[in-house]
């Protein structure tokens, strides 16, 4: 064994210290436990005040971000004040029932006006959109735009919001598309499909058969457009090849009208059966041909079976919002974050009228305090330069650190996959827990909404209080010149500071000098260490990060800040220790 040099003195003097410690800790007992009361009183209420302005600057800019979605129907669709009045109630009430925020359902109530809808029917169909949005067909700006597109290119009396809607969700029931490509990318075909005739339902179901095959909903689009084109004005070799199979262009067109798309498309698959070239030559374009090789190719059986159940979408939009409210805890959350929603818009209206009354004054307080930032400004350049060349020299030990994590990282590789699998459990469990508290969440919104309710009135004599003193302040001469002394006291502070950041340059340098000194020691004692666990483990390691594997699988790794810390077993450990201090 190797006796540690002055190692009895060491531990007399350690637990001398240790006794001291603890004496002094019991005396101290009484005054931390005083302070640590004040202090979490403070910290109460300085939280408390963070709160609530976190929440007050949030609820201004939702309420600002949610009027000027109202502002823009009003401006450019010609909406009164007074209907936007009306449907801001509307949607208001609308918003918690379809888990949509108020600021979500005003950007889909301006394609609703601007495609010509107004009052009651224009919310009737924004609840409809909305509930598709909630089911999963994108955004509800995009389904109220798909929705009105296809009621205004068939009429509304041969395509309500109702239908529209269902149609939609039938669609995507039926065919692989993602919902909010689908809702994206639907609508190119609407207006040479009601020319022709072709009915919404079939223009779905053919969207609906082509995405089955992995087309996606953009090109199934195009592919069913330029079928529609390509018989509504067909190229001379088109019209040859169908009189040759004794058919015609205006005859299919007529058929269209008369027994549906779905009968064309019957007729052309018994007139082409396997003759791809005459197929290719009344299909010329290169997206009609690949829609019509889609729509009649091996497939063609499956989507004459989607065209004859998507003839009847009737209560498609009821079934999967009651489905979705039944099994969703995603629904309940936004429906619980709709609420809020509502609530932080009441509430920042009421603030926007007192902002818009405080600007002036934080304006003049902005001025008044101009002469200071270039100060501030000089203050952290010289703090960001005094504190750079600490940094490098901090980087080397960072990156032991990172060296460590690395090597730790890679021996609990091993446990990640139980300690994943124990997680995907908990949250399960915890998926659980929430969908049975959802209800007990929802109870408590009405309170909390009366709550909010009983504290708005006081806003406004509150923010009379405030404008009065502000207005005090800058009505004041004197006042306004006593921050202007304020702000030149500061400048010369801040002077002030600035030599005192020369003189820290200046003890920096002799720090550096001192760390490098230090550094030498620590290479030293270094080596010592490393020349001890190699003697006791019978290993080589020339440098702290090396890993130290025993025969018997156990590993024994230097920790970064020149300790040893040992993974398995405890007893090496014991052994170096025993024979470093010893």
């Amino acid at each position: 064994m190797v006796n540690l040099i002055g190692g009895a003195t060491v531990s007399i003097v350690i637990r001398a210290v240790d006794d001291f410690t603890r004496t002094f800790h019991r005396a101290s007992t009484g005054m931390g436990l005083l302070s640590k009361a004040s202090k979490i009183g403070a910290a109460a209420v300085a939280g408390t005040g963070v709160a609530m302005a976190v929440a007050g600057v949030a609820a201004t800019k939702m309420a600002a971000d949610y009027n000027t979605s109202l502002t823009k129907t009003q401006a450019l669709v010609g909406a009164t004040k007074e209907e936007i009045n009306n449907l801001s109630t509307g949607v208001q009430k609308m918003a918690g029932e379809v888990g949509k925020t108020p600021k979500e359902l005003a950007d889909g109530l301006y394609f609703v006006e601007s495609a010509g809808f107004r009052g009651k029917e224009a919310l009737s169909v924004l609840n409809n959109a909305a509930k598709a949005s909630s089911i999963g067909l994108g955004s509800v700006a995009t389904t109220s735009d798909l929705v009105t597109s296809a009621m205004n290119a068939w009429g509304p009396s041969a395509v309500d919001a109702t239908k529209a809607t269902n149609v939609l969700i039938a669609t995507v029931r039926e065919g692989k598309a993602e919902p909010a490509e689908l809702a994206s990318s639907m609508g190119m075909v609407f207006p040479v499909a009601s020319a022709m005739g072709v009915s919404f339902n079939e223009v779905g179901a053919a969207m609906a058969g082509m995405t089955r095959t992995g087309t996606p909903a953009a090109t199934a689009a195009m592919e069913l457009r330029q079928i529609l084109s390509s018989l509504l004005k067909p190229t001379p070799k088109a019209t040859a090849q169908l009189k040759e199979m004794g058919l015609s262009a205006s005859g299919l067109r007529d058929q269209i009208k008369s027994k549906g798309l779905l009968s064309v498309l019957t007729t052309l698959k018994d007139k082409f059966g396997d003759n791809t070239d005459a197929t290719a030559q009344v299909f010329g374009n290169i997206r009609a041909l690949t829609g019509v090789m889609d729509l009649l190719g091996a497939n063609s059986k499956d989507n004459i079976g989607i065209f004859k159940r998507m003839a009847d979408t009737t209560g498609t939009l009821d079934t999967a919002w009651k489905t979705t409210q039944e099994n969703s805890p995603a629904l309940m959350l936004k429906q619980l974050k709709a609420e809020a929603s509502k609530l932080m818009i009441e509430l920042g209206n009421v603030l926007l009228p007192v902002i818009k009354q405080l600007m002036p004054v934080f304006l003049d307080i902005l001025k008044a305090i101009d002469p200071i930032i270039p100060a501030i400004g000089d203050l952290l350049v010289n703090a960001i330069k005094t504190l750079l060349p600490v940094v490098v020299k901090l980087m080397p030990h960072v990156q032991k650190w990172i060296n460590f994590s690395g090597e730790l990282l890679k021996a609990l590789m091993p446990l990640l996959p139980p300690i994943m699998e124990l997680g995907g459990t908990l949250l399960d469990a915890l998926l659980n827990v929430m969908i049975a508290l959802m209800p007990a969440i929802k109870s408590l919104v009405p309170p909390l909404v009366e709550l909010i309710h009983a504290v708005i009135p006081l806003i406004p004599p509150f923010t009379e209080i405030l404008i009065m003193f502000a207005e005090m302040i800058t009505s004041s001469p004197t006042l306004i010149v006593l921050i202007k002394t304020l702000a030149g006291a500061l400048v010369w502070f801040f002077d002030k500071v600035k030599d005192g950041i020369d003189f820290v340059r200046t003890l920096v340098g002799l720090i550096k000098e001192l760390v490098d000194w230090v550094q030498k020691i620590e290479s030293g004692v270094l080596n010592w260490v490393i020349g001890a666990v190699n003697t006791v483990t019978g290993s080589h390691i020339s440098s702290v990060g090396d890993a130290i594997i025993k025969p018997d699988g156990s590993v024994i790794t230097t920790h970064p800040d020149d300790y040893l810390i040992q993974l398995k077993p405890r007893k090496h450990w014991e052994e170096i220790m025993e024979y470093i201090f010893q």
